[in-house]
């Protein structure tokens, strides 16, 4: 096969997005496929530093570049994200095309009404104006492809595509997660750790609300939250002054970095809104943490008080009787640590992306 993926996000491996997107070009390029890649850095160049309009601007740069591109020579584009609505509406209008694969890391019409019922719901014209164009970027594509089981059942109940046109292919776990027998909980320190974006769909403000709670009550309980992606001030403010001294806050650090903060942390927790996997959960299970999380992404498909906890989105209250409850009860955290880590034993690149190319292979024969 010959691929075109053309993506919203810079190809930065620090980035989860970034990293997920050069995993599937790589495994896709050991199978034998030729992968070209353009991402947002490269469609945008100098405009990707402006940040209004930056959707718009993706769309209509994504467009323009690919009326200059011969597309006699791929098979298949993939777009990331519902940015690209606007070519993959006008390609669809051709008779001789690639095939158009709307390939997601979060179904984006699922992930605003995760947020509007998280949240104050934007403008009424702003979703007037964004639900269809964002509709057509997996309605008007070939097929669709996400990470996990609750967005293709968004996608098929919707009749944005058929079944057999919307597929789940959960990402793969990078090795270096999956190497090496966990430290016992036991053996590991008094703390709780968060890794994401400081972001409200990641659920930041139950989680300050019940991770500061612990603290101010727990002298001894330590708080990590990592890959922020903003000052640390900003992160330390969401918090009670006296407990802030245990808190380790790191805006941006490297994979090693977050396995070894996950191999010594005795609970992990990821309270968001909406994920469309939520690769940091799973590489903590598979580091030997006791999980909380909500039920969105990967969260969705966990056997709920047996391979993690699971509380409601923005229940603030929950979330800390669930964390309190790890804390206080090794043998639960430990029961659940080790049904995790053998759950996420098959999240595995090679087998995810042979299950991805299997799926464009067959829709390319159709």
């Amino acid at each position: 096969m010959r691929l075109l993926q053309i993506g919203n996000c810079p190809l930065d491996p620090a980035l989860g997005s970034g990293q997920t997107r050069l995993a599937w070009a790589a495994g896709l390029r050991a199978l034998g496929h030729e992968v070209e890649t353009l991402d947002s850095d490269a469609l945008l160049g100098e405009a990707r530093r402006q940040p209004r309009g930056r959707r718009w601007r993706l769309g209509w740069r994504a467009w323009r570049r690919l009326a200059r591109t011969d597309l006699s020579a791929v098979d298949m584009i993939e777009f990331y994200g519902a940015e690209f609505w606007l070519p993959t509406l006008l390609l669809s209008r051709r008779r001789r095309r690639p095939l158009l694969v709307a390939h997601s890391d979060g179904i984006e019409l699922l992930a605003a009404e995760c947020l509007a019922a998280a949240e104050r719901p934007p403008p009424a014209w702003k979703r007037a104006v964004e639900a269809p164009l964002m509709r057509a970027a997996f309605a008007r594509a070939d097929g669709v492809v996400a990470g996990s089981a609750a967005d293709i059942a968004f996608v098929v109940a919707r009749g944005l595509q058929p079944a057999d046109r919307a597929v789940a292919v959960p990402l793969g776990l990078d090795e270096m997660f999956l190497a090496g027998d966990p430290l016992p909980l036991a053996k590991r320190e008094n703390l709780i750790v968060f890794v994401g974006s400081w972001i409200s769909r990641k659920g930041i403000a139950p989680l300050a609300e019940a991770l500061g709670s612990l603290l101010r009550e727990r002298p001894a309980l330590r708080g990590a939250l990592l890959g922020t992606g903003v000052e640390e001030k900003a992160v330390r403010r969401a918090f009670p002054p006296e407990v802030q001294e245990r808190l380790e806050v790191r805006s941006r650090l490297g994979r090693e970095e977050v396995r070894a903060a996950l191999g010594r942390a005795r609970v992990f927790t990821l309270p968001s809104a909406y994920e469309g996997f939520g690769l940091a959960l799973a590489e903590a299970m598979a580091r030997g943490c006791a999980c909380v999380a909500t039920p969105t992404g990967f969260g969705a498909e966990v056997l709920r008080g047996e391979e993690a906890l699971v509380v409601s989105f923005g229940d603030a209250a929950a979330l800390r009787a669930a964390l309190s409850c790890l804390l206080d009860d090794p043998a639960l955290a430990t029961r659940l640590a080790v049904a995790g880590h053998r759950r996420v034993q098959a999240l595995r690149w090679d087998a995810s992306v042979r299950r991805l190319a299997e799926t464009y292979e067959t829709w390319l024969a159709a």
